[in-house]
């Protein structure tokens, strides 16, 4: 249990000549060792990102008007292990996301449901959607677009004709969510439709909605296609004009797991299908390109765009 801390052992100590050193002293207390709130606080907070709900329901509010917590004990030990650790936000994601309440099947029984209705007692993983930023860099790792370029200037965005706000791409690709430039009369498109949290108020819990316009966007946001085509060229390069190779590798860049033999057959007749529409397509285009040596790129990227579309992809299940 983590112990109570008092203001009477801090002092103002002045950083330099002409302050009073309350900020500084406030800020020291709120991190010393034996302070449990601002553990507590941080950990429920970590604990709600992975499970969609925190040990303390009220993310915002732990005063008496708030809801108690439905596992006290493991808050104080993640809290206490949060200290422990040196106040390291990557050690507790990886002993939540390493811990058996996580790695729990999402499948629902009768029993479950009537013993634990809300899964407030954690019977079961809860099936949710990743979020706007976690999606967004899905989406470039499974397509080979990710640049891991750490730090500098943030990404510039720009607005197409259409008015989808995008991120403009470097040499390198696309940067991750967290080093996009982000402005509050311009959010990026895609991030916008999943709730990520406007730069106006102070977020401290998610909204999680579930609307048409976000599968509108994943359908016939350019940024998408974009990204499939690239993942189609990547995924020839490696496997060739196999279909059945070329079909593994969307699978394990996607899902990261092998298609069962059904999958590869279902995708290859799809790809097949494709192949057929394009010739005509790439005909009224006036394409430059040899039409028969695009059309299976395209096709290949159809697939990559349906995959990329599933709920297996933006679900975390």
């Amino acid at each position: 249990m983590l112990r109570n801390a008092s203001l009477k052992n801090y002092e103002p100590k002045p950083p330099f000549e002409g302050t009073s050193g309350r900020r500084l002293a406030l800020a020291e207390w709120l991190t010393q060792p034996n302070h449990p709130l601002t553990a507590r606080v941080a950990v429920n907070q970590m604990w709600m990102r992975h499970f969609g709900r925190g040990i303390v329901p009220t993310v915002s509010n732990f005063g008496k008007s708030g809801l108690a917590p439905t596992h006290p004990e493991l808050l104080d030990y993640l809290a206490t292990e949060f200290v422990d650790k040196g106040w390291s936000m990557k050690a507790m994601h990886r002993m939540m996301v390493t811990s058996q309440a996580y790695r729990q099947s999402s499948s629902v029984t009768e029993a479950q449901i009537a013993v634990d209705p809300e899964n407030a007692l954690l019977t079961r993983m809860p099936l949710q959607r990743m979020d706007a930023e976690t999606l967004y860099d899905s989406l470039l790792m499974a397509s080979s677009r990710l640049d891991p370029t750490a730090f500098g200037t943030p990404s510039e965005i720009r607005t197409n004709e259409d008015k989808e706000v995008s991120v403009k791409p470097g040499k390198l690709g696309y940067r991750r969510s967290i080093y996009t430039l982000h402005r509050r009369q311009t959010p990026v498109s895609l991030m916008d439709a999943f709730d990520q949290p406007s730069m106006t108020p102070n977020c401290t819990e998610r909204r999680r909605s579930n609307v048409a316009t976000q599968a509108l966007h994943m359908f016939n946001g350019s940024i998408t296609w974009e990204l499939s085509k690239f993942m189609a060229g990547r995924i020839i390069d490696e496997a060739g004009t196999d279909r059945a190779k070329q079909v593994e590798q969307v699978y394990l860049r996607a899902y990261s797991r092998p298609p069962s033999p059904a999958e590869i057959e279902t995708a290859k007749s799809a790809i097949a299908d494709f192949e057929k529409q394009w010739p005509d397509r790439l005909k009224q285009d006036n394409s430059e390109a040899p039409h028969a040596a695009q059309s299976q790129w395209l096709a290949l990227a159809n697939l990559c765009h349906a995959i990329l579309n599933s709920a297996e992809f933006s679900f975390i299940d």
